[in-house]
C-alpha cells in the first residue's frame, strides 16, 4: 500500500515540480514543457492510481498545473542561463514526461478494450452500488493480476484476467466515515467493503468452499493461503473464483447447486490481500479438483468489460 501511495505521489508531483523549475526562451519550448507535463498528468488520470485520495481529487491538480503553465509561458527568457545545463534539464524533462505520459495513456486506453477470446458474462457478485474495480482491465498497468502470466507464476495463471472490487462512498472514499482521513488503516472493519454480502454471479455447482482462515490486519498479506477463504463455482465448463472472504461467512458447501443471486458469503481480508476486497476471476475447468492454474478467461459483468475505476 505504501509503495502505491509513493508511486501516486511521484507521478502527480513530479511533472508539477519539474514544470515549476522551467525557464524557456521561445514559445515552442514553453509549449513543449507545458505539453509534456500535461501528457504525464493525463496518463496518470487514465491509468488511475487512485488508492487515496478519491479520483475527483485529480481535478484539483489541474489548478496548479494551469498556474504553472501560465507562469512558464509568461516568464520566457531571451537566453537560457546557465545555457547548457538548463537546456539539458528542459529537453530531458520534455522527453521523459512525454514518453511516460504516452505510455500511460496507451495503457489506460488499450486496457479498457476487451480483448478477443473466451469470455464469460457474469451477474454482479455484490449487491448495491458503490463497488468499483481497483485492479482490472486488459493492460498490466491497470490489472496487476496479469503478472501471473509470467514464467514462474503459472500456478496462479487462472486469475490473470481477474478483477478486484472495493467499495467507495459517494465522495469517493473507500474507508468508513470514522477513518476517511487515513490512507491505510490497519483495522479491516474500517473499509467500506468489509462484510459486504457476496452473491453467486452464475448458476452452477460449488466446486470448492473454504472457510476458517482468520482475517488479518490490512497491509499484512497471508501468502500461505493465497485465496484465503474462498468459493469456486463450476458454471458450464468454467470455474469462477471469489476470494478473500470473511472468516465464518461462507454459507455454501462443496457440491451444492446454486442459482444466480444465491448468498455465498461476505467480503473479508484473508489470504494474499493488502486490504479488504473481493477478487473475481474465471478459468477453464481443468479437472475434478479445482486449482488456480487453468487457462484464464476474460470476464464481463452484465455485458460490461470493467477496468480500474469502473463501477458495477
Amino acid at each position: 500500500m505504501s509503495a502505491i501511495l509513493l508511486v501516486q505521489a511521484v507521478l502527480l508531483g513530479g511533472p508539477l515540480v519539474w514544470l515549476a523549475l522551467q525557464r524557456t526562451s521561445t514559445p515552442v519550448w514553453a509549449l513543449a514543457a507545458v505539453g509534456a507535463a500535461g501528457l504525464a498528468l493525463l496518463g496518470v488520470a487514465l491509468t488511475g492510481f487512485w488508492i487515496y485520495p478519491p479520483r475527483w481529487a485529480l481535478g484539483l491538480v489541474g489548478i496548479p498545473y494551469a498556474m504553472l503553465g501560465y507562469r512558464v509561458w509568461r516568464r520566457r527568457e531571451d537566453a537560457l542561463a546557465p545555457g547548457a545545463l538548463r537546456h539539458a534539464v528542459l529537453l530531458g524533462g520534455v522527453l521523459v514526461w512525454t514518453s511516460l505520459g504516452g505510455a500511460l495513456i496507451w495503457q489506460g486506453l488499450a486496457g479498457r478494450i476487451k480483448p478477443s477470446g473466451d469470455t464469460l458474462d457474469l451477474a454482479a457478485p455484490l449487491v448495491g452500488d458503490g463497488y468499483c474495480v481497483i485492479s482490472g482491465g486488459a493492460s498490466p498497468v491497470l490489472n496487476f493480476h496479469r503478472e501471473t502470466l509470467a514464467v514462474g507464476k503459472q500456478a496462479y495463471r487462472g486469475q490473470s484476467y481477474g478483477a478486484d472490487f472495493i467499495a467507495r462512498s459517494p465522495l469517493g472514499f473507500r474507508t468508513t466515515n470514522e477513518q476517511w482521513w487515513r490512507p491505510a488503516p490497519t483495522d479491516p472493519q474500517s473499509y467500506r467493503i468489509f462484510g459486504a454480502p457476496i452473491v453467486a454471479p452464475c448458476a452452477g455447482e460449488v466446486a470448492t468452499a473454504r472457510d476458517g482462515v482468520a482475517d488479518q490486519p490490512a497491509g499484512v498479506a497471508d501468502l500461505s493461503a493465497m485465496a484465503g477463504n474462498h468459493v469456486v463455482l463450476s458454471c458450464g465448463g468454467y470455474e469462477v473464483l471469489l476470494a478473500h472472504l470473511r472468516q465464518g461467512s461462507v454459507s455454501v458447501a462443496t457440491g451444492q447447486q446454486i442459482q444466480v443471486g444465491d448468498a455465498l458469503g461476505e467480503v473479508g481480508n484473508t489470504g494474499a490481500t493488502d486490504e479488504p476486497h473481493l477478487h473475481v476471476s474465471v478459468q477453464r475447468a481443468i479437472g475434478s479438483t479445482p486449482s488456480f492454474g487453468g487457462d484464464p478467461v476474460h470476464l464481463t459483468f452484465n455485458g460490461r468489460y470493467l477496468a480500474r475505476g469502473d463501477c458495477l
